[in-house]
């Protein structure tokens, strides 16, 4: 890449250089004939001067006379005229370039022709001197190209070196410091892409040995008592029952987990969002009444504290954002305790929360509640049947809204979920993005 470079740069300079000898010449040429052609025709025109000067003091010369004028002429070409008559006429002999110079007469004209030097010689001296300086200037060129190409070579062959084993899969490549101003912003935005890279791929190979781990417990349990169906080890029809209770519940799991994942998959390859006007009071209050029944039988008082509010959004995504905080806060929230539902207007956003009164998070653990299949109480979690991936999701969901997810928490004390909406999008009417 760098030679290229280089023989590029000699390349453009040899042809600037080209050019300017060129340019030089043709300009040095045309400087110097109108300078020899201004010196040819002053000599004539003394010339001229001089003959019409002769003929004056002579005004009846002979042929005699008038050859003796023209004598020492040499090359040069005269013509007398005089009351309309040529007394003498030599013409100038040969092709080169010519200049023509006139003196008046009483009753004529005295003309003379003289050629213009060659000057040639002395237009190529000028060009060479000129071409020497230029040879000169695309050597200083080349010599330059190549302090340059050799203090590129060795960040360009890291950077290279680093993006090549990035490209297999390498995540810890990284080119660090260059040494070179001009490179120490690039080497730094790769190695924190690569950074990135590193950290995605961590979480992502986490995820799948997680989700491994996920569908590998139901899977264990199905097959364990399905088998012992299948065998007769289980005779009792207690027994039986129970098995049939447990392939039952864990099948159900293994559905919830991956309806979760299918919605979660669909989020991540930007499903279309549907705008619509929303009225988020009036969700908020049939999503109440809908998880009533499971709040009463889990000893937790659901309340809602909503204003009418009309924002232009997608209400399914809305509502997924909101039925997954839900089904957390419940989850999380112990017998006695209490879940508030509200929806607050400020002058460029409306927020949905879903408050709890339930465990709370810990502070190392808030960063990391939206990571697919993380778990603040993992036992707890399995034995509630949750997949891990409810925040995950409800965060997508607020993504794809141009919105976002917040949350406030204290260890023992409870923890608040918000789903920030952008104000822009209030009372304008429904349309699709």
């Amino acid at each position: 890449m760098l030679s290229s470079l280089r023989m590029r740069v000699v390349l453009a300079m040899l042809g600037v250089s080209l050019v300017g000898l060129v340019s030089a010449y043709l300009l040095i040429a045309s400087i110097e004939g109108v300078e020899e052609r201004a010196a040819a025709h002053k000599d004539a025109s003394r010339v001229a001067q001089r003959i019409a000067a002769v003929l004056l003091a002579r005004p009846n010369a002979d042929q005699a006379s008038l050859a003796a004028i023209t004598a020492g002429l040499g090359d040069d070409g005269v013509l007398v005229v005089e009351h309309g008559k040529q007394l003498i006429s030599v013409p100038l002999t040969g092709t080169a370039a010519r200049v023509t110079a006139t003196a008046a007469l009483p009753n004529g004209r005295v003309e003379v022709t003289a050629p213009v030097e060659n000057t040639q010689g002395l237009s190529l001296e000028l060009t060479a001197v000129s071409g020497g300086m230029l040879l000169l200037v695309a050597s200083a060129g080349f010599v330059v190209t190549e302090i340059v190409t050799r203090g590129l070579r060795r960040p360009i062959t890291r950077a290279v070196e680093a993006a090549d084993r990035v490209a297999t899969g390498d995540f810890d490549a990284r080119i660090g410091d260059t040494g070179t101003a001009e490179f120490t912003r690039l080497a730094r935005a790769f190695d924190s892409m690569a950074a990135r890279l590193a950290t995605s791929d961590l979480r992502e190979r986490h995820f799948l040995a997680d989700l491994a781990h996920e569908l590998a417990t139901p899977l264990n349990v199905i097959t364990g008592f399905a088998m012992s169906l299948a065998d007769g080890t289980m005779t009792r029809p207690d027994q039986q029952r129970q098995a049939a209770e447990l392939i039952a519940a864990e099948t159900e799991r293994l559905e919830g987990l991956f309806d979760d994942l299918r919605h979660l998959t669909r989020l991540d390859w930007n499903e279309v969002v549907r705008r619509e006007p929303v009225d988020l009071a009036q969700l908020c209050h049939n999503l109440v009444a809908r998880f009533g029944p499971t709040a009463r039988q889990n000893g937790v008082t659901l309340t809602v504290r909503a204003r009418s509010a009309t924002v232009v959004t997608d209400r399914r995504l809305v509502e997924t954002v909101a039925v997954n905080l839900l089904t957390n806060a419940l989850r999380y929230t112990s017998q006695g305790g209490i879940v508030t539902v509200s929806v607050r207007s400020h002058s460029r956003d409306i927020v949905l929360s879903v408050a709890d009164t339930g465990i709370g998070i810990a502070a190392e653990d808030k960063e990391h509640v939206f990571d697919r299949l993380f778990r603040v109480d993992e036992a707890r979690d399995r034995v509630s049947g949750g997949s891990g991936l409810g925040l995950a999701i409800a965060r997508r969901a607020a993504l794809a809204l141009d919105g976002r997810l917040e949350v406030d928490s204290t260890l023992g004390k409870g923890s608040e979920f918000r789903l920030v909406l952008p104000r822009a999008g209030t009372d304008r009417g429904a349309g699709q993005g």
